[in-house]
C-alpha cells in the first residue's frame, strides 16, 4: 500500500497525473469516508479501474488509514451518484479544478519537447540527446573495465601467490570471472 501526501487542494498532480482523494471528496461533499469507500468499492467490484488504494496518517492521532486515490474519470464514476444542489456545486468546482491541473500538465509537457518546425531547435534537441547517449557509454564502458581489472588482478594474484596446478588455475580463472 502506498502512502499519499494528502494537500488541500481539491486536485493534486501525483506521477504526472490530475489526481484527487477519496478522504477529499468525503470531505468537499459533507459525506462520511466510510461511505466513500464503501461506494469505491462497489465500483471496483463492478470492474471500473479508476481507483488506486493507498494509505493516509491522521494527522491527530498518528495513524494510518486507508483511502483511495482516483483521477478524473474514476471521480466522474463515483460523483454520478451524488444529488442534490451542493453535489452539483462541488461536481462543477472539481471538474474545474481537473480541467485546470490538467491544463497546467499539458502546458509542462508541452515546454519539455522542443519546436520541430524550428530546424535549429531540432538539431540542438537531437545533438544533445546523442551527447547524453555517449557521455552514458562512456560511463558503462568505464565501470565494465573497471570491473574486468579487479576480476583479472585477483586471478593473478591467486596464481602468483600459490603457484596452483594448471587444471585448478583455469577452474580457479572460470569461478573468479563469473562472481
Amino acid at each position: 500500500m502506498n502512502t499519499a501526501t494528502v494537500t488541500n487542494s481539491l486536485v493534486m498532480l501525483l506521477d504526472d497525473k490530475a489526481m484527487t482523494t477519496s478522504l477529499k471528496v468525503a470531505e468537499m461533499f459533507g459525506k462520511a469516508h466510510r461511505h466513500i469507500l464503501r461506494d469505491i468499492e462497489r465500483l471496483i467490484e463492478r470492474g471500473v479501474p479508476n481507483f488506486e488504494q493507498t494509505s493516509y496518517v491522521h494527522p491527530q492521532n498518528g495513524q494510518e488509514y486507508r483511502m483511495f486515490l482516483m483521477d478524473r474519470d474514476g471521480f466522474t464514476f463515483l460523483a454520478m451518484g451524488f444529488t442534490g444542489k451542493r453535489a452539483a456545486q462541488f461536481k462543477e468546482k472539481y471538474i474545474e479544478a481537473f480541467n485546470r491541473m490538467e491544463a497546467e500538465l499539458m502546458k509542462r509537457q508541452a515546454n519539455v519537447l522542443p519546436d520541430f518546425t524550428n530546424p535549429v531547435e531540432a538539431a540542438r534537441a537531437w545533438a544533445d540527446q546523442v551527447e547524453q547517449k555517449m557521455a552514458l557509454e562512456a560511463q558503462t564502458k568505464a565501470l565494465a573495465s573497471s570491473i574486468l581489472v579487479q576480476k583479472s588482478e585477483r586471478v593473478y594474484n591467486v596464481m602468483k601467490s600459490e603457484n596452483p596446478p594448471m587444471p585448478f588455475v583455469c577452474a580457479e580463472w572460470t569461478r573468479r570471472f563469473n562472481r
